[in-house]
């Protein structure tokens, strides 16, 4: 088992908001659990850095995709004597947020990490080159 050092870990889902959140990581291959934060910068994007084998690992992270929607709704109505009424409303359906990093690390290799979360909590997984399965938590 390779001695792997997780030490400043950031991952987001966060969609559209400013602000640090904590990550939790776990290899699949050990349980050991390393924890770190998250910096998003209020527009859907930040960056992640680890620290992974001894060698430095950054790089971007984004929301790619979003099942969050908005509406609108109207209503006209008038009765026999001329009295009319309207009304206006809107709506949001704040759903789940897919975000993903690429991480390249000093002297070669990388971390590739797809998040799936809403409201600064999720979960999600991230991958060594050389394979390793990493399963991340992300809360507020």
């Amino acid at each position: 088992m390779r001695n792997l050092l997780l030490a400043g870990c950031a991952a987001f889902t966060l969609a559209g908001c400013g602000g640090t959140i904590g990550v939790s990581m776990m290899p699949r291959d050990s349980g050991l659990v390393t924890r770190g934060t998250l910096v998003s910068n209020g527009s859907g994007s930040g960056s992640m850095t680890v620290i992974a084998d001894g060698k430095n690992c950054s790089g971007p992270a984004a929301r790619v995709a979003s099942s969050q929607s908005f509406g609108f709704k109207t209503a006209y109505a008038s009765n026999s004597r001329g009295a009319t009424a309207n009304a206006f409303a809107s709506t949001l359906n704040d759903g789940d947020t897919l975000v993903k990093a690429i991480l390249s690390c000093d002297g070669g290799g990388g971390l590739r990490c797809e998040i799936t979360g809403r409201d600064g909590i999720g979960g999600g997984v991230c991958v060594s080159d050389s394979s390793r399965v990493f399963d991340i938590l992300v809360s507020k």
